[in-house]
């Protein structure tokens, strides 16, 4: 961001790198889906297993979120899945709106994410519309932060940088150009 410092170019590597060990679990993937349903928050986790869990049988898995804890099934050999229910789940919110709580979520004694709100886009009634609403209550968000276009030499033309904005403008983006 030149406008904050001067230009640095990334140092190695900037391409994707994968970390080979011993591990209690390999885990390819995990998708992780939230709601709040009557105060309770409920997550439904799916888990892509490269190996087993050391030492304990598969059946005996759990999905921990704070205090709550549910069983893991297992879909096919490679894939776990599982439903936990946090009973009045105590919301994040940013801080002009309430406490920022979040939960550990875990598979078995792995850590797996901090999680917490429930965050959505209103697009209004025409559907051109952009409204943050975390928690199901609107909030308003200012700001923006704009990245290189090109991480690889972190900068960018002038028309490569219209073209781009040009597409957010398609998608109904309002963008000031200084």
């Amino acid at each position: 961001m030149p406008s904050w410092c001067p230009a640095v170019q990334p140092p190695d590597p900037w391409r994707s790198v994968e970390l080979i060990g011993e591990s209690q679990a390999s885990i390819d993937r995990v998708e992780i889906a939230s709601c709040v349903e009557g105060g309770d928050g409920i997550l439904d986790v799916t888990g892509a297993i490269l190996s087993c869990f050391h030492a304990q049988e598969p059946d005996t898995q759990e999905l921990k979120c704070g205090d709550a804890n549910a069983p893991l099934q297992w879909l096919d050999a490679h894939t776990l899945t599982g439903t936990v229910r946090v009973q009045q789940a105590q919301m994040w919110w940013p801080h002009t709106h309430g406490n920022p709580t979040l939960y550990d979520l875990g598979l078995g004694d792995l850590k797996l994410a901090r999680i917490g709100r429930s965050i959505d886009v209103d697009r209004g009634t025409d559907g051109a519309g952009f409204q943050l609403v975390v928690n199901g209550v609107p909030v308003f968000a200012r700001g923006a932060c704009w990245t290189s276009a090109d991480i690889v030499p972190l900068g960018a033309s002038r028309d490569k940088l219209d073209a781009l904005f040009a597409l957010y403008r398609n998608a109904g983006f309002n963008i000031l150009l200084k």
